[in-house]
This record gives C-alpha cells, sequence and structure tokens, in this order.
C-alpha cells in the first residue's frame, strides 16, 4: 500500500501576535504619562481656583483687574472699630475724600462736614473715631497723614447702638461713575423712650470717594456763547 493515499496530519494554524516596536511603546508610555501629568496639573488648577476667594479673603490684598475702575479692600481689624482700607484710584480722573458726621441716611451721600483731595494711585485710609472727656473726635488718616477732622458734642453719640460699618470688606471693584462708598455707620436715638435708629437721616459717620469735577483731567467747561 502506497504512503500517498494516508493523509498528512493538519498542521495548527499560528495565531496573529501584534507586534510593536521598541520606538513605538516608548511613545505610547510617552503619552500616557503627558496625558497623567495634564490630567493632574487640570485637577490642581482647579483646586487652586476654588480656593481662591478664601485666599484673597484671608490676605485682603488689593488686586487690580481693571485699571479704569475703583479697588479697595478692607484690611484685618486688630481691634475693636478699627477701619483701615487700601484703595487704587484710576488715573483718568482727580478725586475728593468726603466726611460727614450728621444726617446720613441708609443710601445716598450726606453733605460732607470736610473733604480732602486725593491723587490716582494706590493709598491707604483709616478711619478713626474717639470719645474724649468733652466730645468726639473724627479723623480721616490718608497715607498716615490726618486729613480730615471733626469735633462732635458728646450727645451726637449716645451709646446705645447703631447700624452699618464698613461697605467694603473683602476686594471690591467698581465704576467711577459712582461713588466709592468706605463706612456708613448710624446712630440709635431715643425717640419717646424708646432707642432706635431712625427711618430718615441721623447723627452717624459717612465716609466715601469721589471724582473731583473741578480738577477733573477730563472736564472740560464750556464757555457760554455771547
Amino acid at each position: 500500500m502506497s504512503d500517498a493515499s494516508v493523509p498528512s496530519p493538519a498542521r495548527p494554524r499560528s495565531r496573529l501576535r501584534p507586534r510593536f516596536s521598541l520606538l513605538t511603546l516608548l511613545l505610547l508610555i510617552a503619552a500616557t504619562a503627558s496625558w497623567l501629568a495634564y490630567w493632574r496639573i487640570a485637577k490642581r488648577t482647579e483646586r487652586i481656583r476654588a480656593e481662591l476667594p478664601g485666599l484673597r479673603e484671608i490676605a485682603r490684598r488689593l488686586i487690580v483687574e481693571d485699571p479704569a475702575q475703583y479697588a479697595a479692600v478692607q484690611q484685618h481689624s486688630l481691634w475693636d472699630d478699627d477701619f483701615r482700607w487700601r484703595v487704587y484710584l484710576p488715573p483718568q480722573h482727580r478725586y475728593q475724600v468726603h466726611l460727614a458726621t450728621d444726617a446720613v441716611d441708609h443710601r445716598g451721600q450726606p453733605t460732607p462736614v470736610a473733604s480732602a483731595s486725593i491723587p490716582p494711585g494706590k493709598h491707604e485710609l483709616e478711619l478713626r473715631s474717639r470719645k474724649a472727656d468733652d466730645h468726639w473726635q473724627i479723623d480721616v488718616v490718608i497715607d498716615d497723614e490726618v486729613r480730615l477732622s471733626d469735633t462732635r458734642p458728646l450727645e451726637w453719640n449716645p451709646r446705645r447702638g447703631s447700624s452699618g460699618a464698613s461697605e467694603i470688606r473683602t476686594l471690591r471693584q467698581s465704576l467711577t461713575t459712582q461713588p466709592l462708598s468706605l463706612f456708613r455707620r448710624r446712630f440709635m436715638m431715643d425717640d419717646s423712650g424708646q432707642w432706635n435708629v431712625p427711618d430718615g437721616p441721623t447723627n452717624g459717620i459717612a465716609l466715601w470717594i469721589d471724582t473731583d469735577n473741578a480738577g477733573d483731567t477730563n472736564h472740560v467747561v464750556i464757555p457760554e456763547s455771547p
């Protein structure tokens, strides 16, 4: 019997195996590492952005994000009635700081008892109010110099309570078309035996900054035609 009639055993099929060169493997590792690094940086950036408002609150730094706007932040209080601010005033105007000690309403600016000019740029302001033997002394310090002062009788502040205080705490930017209000406090007064803060104007303290049109470099006075 011929051997040709006997079928040969079937050969097992070889499985296809993916083949990677060393260069391909290195590129894959580098791409994976780059993606992981990017992912970690993105997560860290997201966390820092979430923490940024809290960090600004702790630092109370004056940050000027728009140089055409007011910027102001209150400094941390070191004692009771410690009111200090850092402010930035844009260069396109000149400004005045105003102090009022009576007819202080809920909003708006009362008639000031004292005003002082202040140039554009960064400044530090402090409001001081203290009781002497026979009067109250109110001072506004600008860049370590007392620039505004007022003296009021003892009954001006009966020390029965008040409403309001600093109108700026954390960093704030605002347009120069409106006054930059720093402080507003209204005192309680005796109303038929009841001590309340009146609904209307009353004794208190208001401190604000506004543009000085008379000294404004952008303010042009056009004479009337003859």
